[in-house]
């Protein structure tokens, strides 16, 4: 998963060698949606970071199921932070920037109709005596014929 060194005010990191962009979606994508939750990789009851799904459809709506296939994705977090004058949630400083890939391959039996990857919380820049655990984030997707897809994340727990 991409990693990002923990600081107050974080920086990029360093762009990571990446996994070359393989392989074409059967069907023309017109959107990317995605979402984002909690896991755990061990027993014990609290979470290890977050993780964020995406999937992709076409111009019907319908979803596109996906085989042998590697895209780049570009993913930042943002705290959510609560402007008292307006009374809404808006979005904060960046706590976490970084880059991937992610692979559909053919070990994968009849495809997937998600793919996905994880970021630890302690890739996550955030102090929670101050911070809201959650915040909104922004994932896009690269693929290597079908051009950018993004996306935007409302809610992420953040840690």
């Amino acid at each position: 998963p991409p990693t990002l060194i923990p600081t107050q005010t974080p920086t990029p990191p360093p762009t990571p060698t990446l996994a070359p962009l393989e392989g074409v979606l059967d069907k023309d994508p017109a959107l990317v949606q995605c979402f984002a939750w909690p896991y755990s990789d061990d027993a014990d009851p609290d979470y290890d970071g977050t993780e964020i799904a995406f999937s992709f459809y076409d111009s019907k709506g319908d979803l596109i199921w996906l085989t042998n296939i590697t895209v780049a994705v570009d993913v930042e977090l943002n705290i959510a932070v609560y402007n008292e004058r307006t009374g809404r949630w808006e979005i904060g400083r960046l706590v976490y920037q970084g880059s991937t890939t992610v692979s559909i391959g053919e070990d994968t039996p009849g495809g997937s109709m998600d793919m996905r990857l994880r970021i630890p919380y302690d890739s996550i820049a955030v102090d929670p005596d101050v911070d809201h655990p959650t915040g909104q984030g922004k994932i896009v997707v690269h693929t290597l014929e079908q051009g950018e897809f993004s996306c935007d994340l409302p809610v992420v727990k953040l840690y």
